[in-house]
């Protein structure tokens, strides 16, 4: 379809050599977990096949947010984390436990290494999840739960950047992604009791908005930070899903997972099919990734309701661009059109274009609203919010560069102008593709302006913030933007360097401590 690439991540250690590790590390781990299982409970025990089947959804959820971006050791640690828990069930349980870890530790075909790695993640889980009870007994969290307010209705603020800085300086990110799995997986789970009509307000609703509270506010915004967006958008989607349903809104959501999944259908392609139809090429790929067991899973509901990739797209002429895609998330959908007033937003589809300055920014976004304005198959439209179908955001100078390479008629026609000396700039347009059926919005951002929206003083987290009460002044913006850059450099990092095992010093400490009690313990 194309004759150029979207961007991945190129191992450090030879692709065929990690698979070899891969293939290995993984029957391993599967062997432990039988091994537990078959010693702990009789066979046909509803616990033994619950255990095993956890492990796989967890191992799938990190392939399908990370995979390919962590060492494959990684996801033997989601495999084996739900044995810690076991381990505190009795002194035969925690034996059998340290008896299980050991084979995978000794098992042949393995790396060196892989012992102390998967020990680091194992242990770093269990600190990051006494920081997230830490958080639950926040003042904060203390009176969001004490009844002044229908506690369902109102999210909690995000936890604060530095408190999110110094818990990835303490850990490795491997196991922040892991433990933000394994958050997923009991809110999906719960929602699919809600879909089912098999969850019963009372006693489980405590646990629930436990979990709620945890993803929108705590593991959301650090996966986001991280830059782990599909799976910062999971989280917040099924944790808005949860409390509209508990809100009787159930209605609204699959209202959204029926849009969503016409979403799915037609993709990105809608658009940049359209727009190459007359003339030029166009690519596509995604980095929600396919499950690699996908058994017995929520009825045939999808792992991942979201959908983001890369593309990229030649319109001749010297016109080129690549950039990222979404499809807006159920929960976040669903969130909107339960709005008073609320009509379908515009975003449904999103697409980023990202240019290396603004006069390249300028003449991509030129070539495509012209395409736009003349194409049959998409029918330009204002977002409710706004007067005109293209927006030109930015200061005076930015204003003047994009607006240079359109006429001053189809500017009339068709664009407005919103003047903002600070902050975000932005070129971008809505319209409806496939045929008049999804809505679209388009923006084209430079790439320092991206990487000030995801790590510098107008950084997204800082607009998610305020919008659910925590203001940030500017100075504080300032201050926080360092904690940002380094939690995004050290991501940045564990990806490039995702066939290596590095491990945090601060986690190997730990590591080397539960190594010795396992050693001790295993017969």
């Amino acid at each position: 379809m194309s004759n150029f690439e979207c961007s991945h991540p190129e191992p450090s250690v030879p692709q065929d050599q990690l698979e070899v590790y891969a293939r290995a590390s993984a029957q391993a781990a599967t062997a432990a977990m039988e091994r537990y299982a078959q010693a702990m409970y009789e066979p046909g025990d509803p616990h033994q096949f619950e255990l095993q089947d956890r492990s796989h959804r967890l191992r799938d959820y990190v392939n399908v947010f990370a995979g390919g971006m962590l060492p494959p050791e990684a996801l033997d640690a989601a495999a084996l984390y739900d044995l810690t828990a076991e381990s505190t069930k009795s002194a035969a349980a925690m034996q059998a436990v340290a008896s299980a870890r050991m084979d995978y530790y000794s098992a042949p075909g393995t790396r060196r290494g892989s012992e102390e790695y998967v020990a680091a993640l194992i242990n770093d889980m269990a600190h990051i999840d006494n920081e997230a009870k830490w958080y639950r007994n926040h003042k904060a969290y203390i009176e969001h739960t004490s009844g002044h307010y229908d506690i369902w209705e109102h999210p909690l603020p995000p936890a604060a950047i530095k408190d999110m800085a110094r818990l990835g300086s303490e850990v490795n990110l491997e196991s922040v992604i892991i433990k933000a799995c394994e958050q997923l997986d009991g809110l999906v789970l719960a929602v699919n009791g809600m879909v089912k009509g098999q969850y019963q307000p009372g006693e489980q609703d405590l646990a629930t908005l436990e979990a709620v509270i945890e993803a929108e506010s705590f593991y959301g915004p650090l996966c986001e930070t991280i830059g782990f967006d599909g799976l910062a958008m999971e989280l917040r989607s099924q944790a808005r899903q949860l409390r509209m349903f508990r809100q009787g809104k159930g209605d609204i959501v699959m209202q959204a997972y029926d849009i969503c999944r016409e979403g799915r259908q037609y993709g990105p392609q809608a658009v940049l099919g359209n727009l190459a139809q007359f003339g030029g090429d166009f690519a596509i790929s995604s980095v929600v990734n396919e499950p690699e067991y996908n058994r017995h899973y929520a009825d045939g509901m999808p792992y991942a309701s979201v959908q983001l990739g890369e593309f990229a797209l030649d319109l001749g002429d010297g016109v080129a661009m690549a950039g990222n895609w979404r499809l807006k998330s159920v929960g976040s959908l669903a969130y909107k059109m339960a709005q008073p007033g609320a009509q379908l937003p515009m975003d449904v589809m999103g697409l980023t274009a990202i240019s290396d300055d603004p006069a390249e920014l300028a003449q991509n976004f030129a070539a495509v609203v012209e395409r736009t304005a003349s194409s049959p198959r998409l029918e330009p439209r204002p977002a409710p919010s706004k007067e005109k179908w293209a927006i030109v955001q930015g200061d005076d100078e930015y204003i003047a560069t994009v607006c240079s390479q359109l006429s001053p008629a189809f500017i009339a026609d068709n664009v407005q102008i919103i003047s903002r000396p600070r902050g975000y700039k932005v070129a971008k347009f809505t319209c409806l593709g496939a045929g008049g059926n999804l809505p679209v919005e388009m923006q084209f951002v430079t790439k320092a302006d991206r990487r000030n929206g995801r790590t510098g003083e107008d950084a997204h987290i800082f607009h998610k913030a305020g919008a659910d009460g925590v203001s940030y002044t500017a100075e504080q913006r300032r201050q926080a933007a360092p904690d940002l850059a380094e939690l995004n450099r050290r991501a940045q990092h564990m990806v490039a360097h995702h066939g290596e095992l590095t491990i945090n010093p601060r986690s190997l400490y730990r590591s080397e401590t539960d190594l010795v009690m396992t050693y001790l313990l295993a017969e």
